[in-house]
């Protein structure tokens, strides 16, 4: 004959689950190597709730990138 046990459930608040899980989340951002936030385009940085404060590199980048083709140009037609 086997003997059975039962572990009882513990049942948390909603609100003390979400907040264990915040300090979880936490603790794992902390160990994160750095990355430079820089680098990221501007929706990126709006959806972690961030903010740039130096727009010329944001700028350089953009306005870098912009070319011939990305201005519509095309080679003209040979008739």
């Amino acid at each position: 004959m086997s003997d059975i046990t039962l572990r009882p459930v513990t049942l948390r608040p909603a609100w003390l689950r979400a907040m264990l899980d915040w300090f979880r989340y936490a603790k794992i951002a902390v160990n994160l190597p750095y990355e430079n936030v820089e680098d990221l385009s501007d929706r990126q940085l709006r959806d972690i709730g961030g903010e740039r404060k130096d727009i010329a590199r944001a700028m350089d980048r953009e306005l870098g990138r912009l070319g011939l083709l990305d201005t519509g140009w095309q080679l003209p037609r040979k008739r």
